[in-house]
């Protein structure tokens, strides 16, 4: 199934939206670059298209959106 059928596949039968997505490897970013996540663990209302890295709004509404980012011992997070 393609992202844009997934996404489509849930227009319209449930208004819930909810997305959660994580990666295992340590990496490093430049600014302005997608982070790319390798594993999802929830994708209610099929708003984040995993072959695509991004999340697209399925429907009209206020979205929050929080990050958290963890490091082992002696390693940076930002």
């Amino acid at each position: 199934m393609s992202d844009l059928e997934y996404f489509i596949s849930f227009r319209g039968e449930d208004s819930t939206v909810a997305f959660s997505v994580t990666h295992q490897a340590s990496r490093s970013y430049s600014e302005g670059k997608r982070i790319e996540f390798d594993t999802v663990i929830t994708n209610d209302g099929g708003g984040y298209l995993p072959l695509q890295h991004e999340f697209q709004c399925p429907f009209s509404g206020m979205y929050m959106f929080t990050q958290s980012a963890a490091a082992a011992n002696g390693a940076n997070a930002y």
